[in-house]
């Protein structure tokens, strides 16, 4: 399978009071086309600042990180911009919805804020709001859905510019454990359905199960 996602020797600093903290230390990866990873490790083992440097939401200390074969991490902001774009799709523990736009609203958000028009998306608009079940709650605003639905929201929105990559950070972190399952099922059949290369963090061991393969995380490097 081709290489979608290489790291090499990344390294992550940050400093407090001048002091330097090692957060990650050499990692060394690389992600294939149709993986479902998991990374897993204890609080501050350095898993989502991985995370955050392979969707160039931080920069690393040193190291590399490229993204079918393009440099990314050398990129300048609006290179970078244009990756996450039409390559990479983000979802948070908190769901990051837009509490006065509808549903349907918070899934093209990405895509009207880029300058696209909403009726080059329909399609795609139609086929993700059945996919995460909620082509009932198109209309409906954040307040008025569960968690789970929220979430749902999010993925839907992670996906309308059909990304090669989804970054998951925590996503079943702030639900039940039914809803919790639908997600991480949900999640699966986006990886098998479409081809979505999936990384998550989590710290659930019956979550991070869903992937193929999974990543211990631990004192800034790979266990």
């Amino acid at each position: 399978m081709e290489t979608i996602i290489k790291v090499n020797n990344l390294h992550k600093s940050y400093n407090s009071n001048h002091i330097p903290t090692d957060v990650l230390k050499g990692i060394d990866l690389e992600i294939k086309a149709g993986e479902f990873v998991s990374i897993m490790g204890p609080s501050g083992s350095g898993k989502s600042t991985l995370l955050y440097l392979i969707g160039g939401l931080e920069t690393p200390s040193e190291g590399n990180i490229y993204i079918n074969d393009q440099h990314f991490n050398i990129m300048n902001d609006r290179e970078q911009s244009k990756i996450r774009q039409h390559s990479i799709g983000f979802v948070f523990q908190f769901y990051n919805l837009v509490q006065h736009l509808t549903v349907e609203e918070n899934i093209l958000l990405p895509v009207l804020l880029n300058g696209g028009k909403k009726k080059q998306y329909i399609t795609q608009l139609e086929m993700l709001l059945e996919k995460v079940g909620l082509t009932d709650k198109r209309n409906s605003y954040p307040r008025e859905l569960s968690g789970g639905q929220q979430q749902r929201v999010s993925i839907a929105r992670a996906l309308i510019n059909s990304p090669k990559i989804i970054l998951a950070d925590e996503p079943i972190g702030n639900l039940d454990s039914k809803s919790g399952t639908e997600i991480m099922e949900l999640f699966r059949d986006i990886n098998q359905t479409l081809n979505t290369i999936i990384i998550q963090v989590t710290h659930n061991e019956k979550s991070a199960e869903y992937g193929n393969r999974i990543l211990h995380v631990q004192d800034g490097k790979i266990a």
